[in-house]
C-alpha cells in the first residue's frame, strides 16, 4: 500500500513540477504514473548504490580537517545530482516524458526534494 501511495503522489509531483519548470513536460497523468513507476524502480535497484558513492564522493572532496556539516552538504549535492540522472534516464525511457536538458532535470530534483519534504512533513501531522 506505501508504494501505491509513493507512485501516486510522484506522479502528482511530476504533473505539477511540468507546470512549473518549462522544458519539463509531462503528456498526461498515465504518463505521469510510468514514469513514477519507473524511478520507484530506479530508486529501489540504484539508490543503495548511489548513496554509497555520494558518500565516497563527499569523503574524497571533504578532507578530514573539514566539518562534518561541509561533508553532509556535499553528500546532499551528491544525491540531488543523482536524483536529476535518475529523471533523466527516466525520461530517455519512459514515453512522453521529456525533459530538454540536465539543468531542468537538476531543478526538477531540487523541486522534488523539497516537495517530498513537504509531503513527509504533512504526513507526519496527520
Amino acid at each position: 500500500m506505501e508504494f501505491l501511495i509513493h507512485i501516486v503522489t510522484t506522479s502528482i509531483v511530476l504533473l505539477v513540477i511540468s507546470k512549473l519548470l518549462r522544458g519539463f513536460e509531462v503528456d498526461n497523468w498515465v504518463t505521469a504514473l510510468i514514469a513514477a513507476l519507473i524511478l520507484g524502480v530506479l530508486h529501489a535497484f540504484l539508490e543503495p548504490f548511489s548513496i554509497h558513492v555520494s558518500r565516497f564522493i563527499a569523503g574524497l572532496l571533504a578532507s578530514a580537517d573539514l566539518a562534518n556539516t561541509l561533508k553532509h552538504a556535499i553528500q546532499l549535492l551528491m544525491m540531488l545530482i543523482i536524483n536529476a540522472l535518475f529523471l533523466k534516464l527516466t525520461s530517455v525511457i519512459g514515453p512522453g516524458f521529456r525533459i530538454s536538458n540536465f539543468g531542468n532535470a537538476l531543478l526538477a530534483a531540487l523541486l522534488f526534494a523539497v516537495s517530498n519534504w513537504l509531503i513527509g512533513e504533512a504526513f507526519n501531522l496527520l
